[in-house]
């Protein structure tokens, strides 16, 4: 799930074995949910095997070369997040 600016609310939602791959020279974000939203709530929700990957690329770690956010990536702009998680289960999410 790929989200934009604005309010994000999630519930009784379950992401399971999603993946985010980067190619060559990019960054892989969010293995279930990407968002830039400001204000951020979820409640009774399951993130379960979710993972984001890069390939063996011979640059790993350098710039545009990364994983981040196995579960859930917050991105956007340096303005304070409002994020409200509630009653949600994180189970073996991974950014690899």
């Amino acid at each position: 799930l790929h989200d934009g600016t604005g309010t994000l609310n999630l519930t009784t939602c379950r992401f399971i074995d999603n993946t985010a791959r980067s190619t060559e020279g990019t960054e892989a974000l969010g293995g279930a949910i990407y968002t830039r939203s400001n204000e951020v709530h979820i409640d009774d929700c399951w993130f379960q095997g979710n993972q984001v990957q890069i390939p063996d690329f011979s640059q790993k770690g350098a710039f545009g070369n990364r994983a981040h956010g196995g579960a859930i990536y917050f991105g956007g702009t340096d303005e304070p997040k409002t994020i409200n998680i509630t009653r949600t289960n994180f189970i073996g999410n991974n950014a690899i």
